[in-house]
């Protein structure tokens, strides 16, 4: 069982308006009563980050772009175990390189799957400065003289230095 989900029953339904068809499956809450939804576990979430335990970091809140972002345990899991056991070059005929080929394989394969998309509609790149920039001239011969592009300083730095 997804352990985010145990023991815990999620709504299937969210009815809030008056006159909602029969199809959306609503009971018998009043017609503008929300139904139970299940409450975020704020200490369950935390205790999957170890920086919000480690003692210098307290009293400090971080909102930092994804490449600053403090990591999940899970990810830093992965990654100490690539680090330890195949920081190599994938798909080559020896034990580690094998196993890199798997996890790369693995973290596209799952990529493609949380993302519901078609396998060739991802690709990953070295960076995100290195990709816009290959998009950008991917695109370069499609753009005329007086085109223009809107980028803003809410968005990765990538975007407008590239």
């Amino acid at each position: 069982m997804d352990p985010i989900r145990a023991g815990r029953e999620l709504p299937t339904n969210l009815c809030e308006h008056r006159d909602v068809p029969q199809s959306l499956d609503c009971d018998e809450k009043g017609p503008w009563e929300r139904h139970d939804v299940a409450q975020l576990d704020v200490n369950f979430v935390r205790g999957h980050f170890p920086a919000f335990s480690e003692p210098s970091l307290e009293g400090w809140a971080f909102f930092e772009n994804a490449g600053g972002s403090y990591a999940c345990r899970q990810v830093i899991d992965r990654l100490n175990t690539y680090y330890r056991t195949t920081k190599v070059q994938p798909y080559s005929p020896y034990p580690a390189s094998t196993a890199a080929g798997v996890a790369m394989d693995d973290a596209y394969d799952r990529m493609v799957g949380w993302l519901n998309v078609d396998v060739d509609e991802v690709h990953v790149g070295p960076s995100t400065s290195q990709n816009t920039y290959v998009l950008a001239n991917a695109f370069r011969e499609m753009w005329q003289e007086g085109d223009e592009i809107v980028v803003s300083t809410q968005d990765h730095e990538a975007n407008a230095g590239v």
